[in-house]
């Protein structure tokens, strides 16, 4: 019998490492997180139905090896076939990226503002999640982010160590 230990590290690596990214997105001070949610929905929905996807098949390019003659010492000669490389076939949505910048421009309308926030230590993420915050702190620089069991993100505010123990 097989050890599959390392390929389940492997598949599950993508997982352990997304628990531990910081937050990239949209962000206002004293917002609920319900409404960020709704609003980011509300705002990636308009943007679809404003430039809705534009599919465009498109090739890899074309290589060719030529093939090659080999003789022995009785000159001997044989030529392998030439070898091909490329011509995959895949899609592009030409306007992936107008639809991005419309949903962003949508939040900013709103708002918001794009941030990075870094993500919580594992004792302060377990902790942040276990009270779940439901309003966004002000964003200072002891605000950290971490993943909800729904995969949301959850924010909190951290006491620097300075202050730990003063009343």
């Amino acid at each position: 019998m097989q050890n599959r230990t390392p390929l389940s590290l492997l598949l599950l690596a993508p997982v352990l490492i997304s628990a531990c990214a910081p937050y990239s997105g949209y962000y206002r001070d004293g917002q609920s997180v319900a409404r960020l949610n709704a609003d980011q929905t509300g705002c990636d929905v308009l943007a679809v139905n404003s430039v809705p996807p534009d599919k465009r098949v498109r090739t890899t390019p074309l290589r060719v090896v030529p093939g090659e003659t080999v003789c022995n010492s009785e000159q001997v000669c044989v030529t392998s076939a030439p070898q091909v490389f490329g011509g995959e076939i895949y899609t592009v949505d030409a306007n992936a990226g107008l639809r991005k910048r419309v949903a962003a421009q949508c939040m900013i309308d709103k708002g918001y503002r794009k941030v990075s926030v870094p993500a919580c230590t594992p004792a302060v993420a377990k902790e942040a999640v276990a009270r779940a915050p439901q309003v966004l702190p002000p964003l200072t620089g002891n605000v950290c982010a971490a993943r909800s069991p729904d995969q949301g993100y959850v924010f909190v505010a951290t006491v620097p160590a300075s202050r730990a123990g003063t009343p």
